[in-house]
């Protein structure tokens, strides 16, 4: 029952964390995050999130898949 609740309150952070940078982002937008040391929002939100066991686990995310791939990238 503990676990349940914690993947549902992991759920609940890392939605509301993609939230934060959700958007379609026009051609101009993308060209100019280029020439800016920012990634797009997509690609802060997913890529972090791939990297992460805890949220392939909390959503169920098949292995080898896009959001939890075999390979990951551990900064610390």
């Amino acid at each position: 029952m503990i676990k349940d609740a914690v993947a549902v309150l992991t759920q609940l952070i890392r939605r509301t964390e993609a939230r934060l940078y959700c958007s379609k982002d026009s051609l101009e937008a993308l060209k100019s995050s280029l020439d800016l040391n920012h990634s797009i929002g997509s690609l802060r939100v997913n890529n972090v999130l791939a990297n992460m066991p805890e949220f392939a686990e909390a959503f169920h995310c098949a292995p080898g898949t896009r959001m939890n791939p075999d390979k990951r990238c551990t900064l610390y």
